[in-house]
């Protein structure tokens, strides 16, 4: 199967891309780490952004708050 028609099934089932899917997976699994208080570099380099700027401007994009945001949001929950 060429990397193409992969891309062109994957979209067909998910309903996205798969670079959008595999984001989307990373990115919840930051909320996870920064609702359980990592640093957000720390969560950064863990869920394989390239560096922590470019984690808060994928988090900003998606989810229209930024990480610090977001930990405060659910530091204030947990509590």
């Amino acid at each position: 199967m060429s990397q193409m028609h992969l891309h062109r099934k994957a979209k067909a089932v998910l309903g996205t891309g798969v670079t959008d899917c595999i984001q989307v997976l990373r990115l919840t699994k930051a909320q996870m780490l920064l609702a359980e208080g990592c640093t957000i570099a720390a969560v950064a380099y863990r869920t394989r952004f390239s560096s922590p700027s470019y984690f808060s401007t994928a988090c900003k994009g998606r989810y229209q708050m930024s990480p610090s945001e977001y930990k405060d949001l659910h530091a204030l929950t947990r509590h």
